[in-house]
């Protein structure tokens, strides 16, 4: 027998202290709901905070966020790569491509980095 598809509260998660928002793996049953095809890559936005970087540049729970300045993130692990290296190179923004129903949008996070 296969494996049963592991569920939402199974999949890695990850949270942005910077940014303000969370994230977590696309599971079986999110593709099947929104009718993703196999190849759609990303995360799925679980949290923005009230106030944060992430909800001013108008990132929204249920996103999913495909690239970070133009790098694909496929899963969470990319993502916390991706958002440890910003932190690291301190950028004045940084660009989210994120699908949100049918639609693609280009989210520009711009940040004010206390020294």
């Amino acid at each position: 027998l296969e494996r049963t598809p592991l569920a939402e509260r199974e999949m890695a998660k990850y949270e942005d202290h910077n940014f303000e928002f969370s994230v977590r793996d696309v599971s079986f049953l999110d593709r099947v709901q929104e009718e993703w095809p196999p190849d759609r890559t990303g995360v799925l936005v679980t949290e923005v905070k009230d106030g944060g970087w992430a909800a001013l540049g108008g990132l929204n729970a249920n996103d999913l966020v495909e690239t970070i300045d133009n790098e694909s993130v496929s899963d969470v692990r990319r993502v916390e790569q991706r958002l440890k290296a910003v932190a690291t190179t301190k950028p004045s923004y940084v660009i989210l491509r994120v699908l949100r129903g049918i639609h693609i949008y280009y989210l520009q996070l711009e940040t004010t980095w206390n020294h």
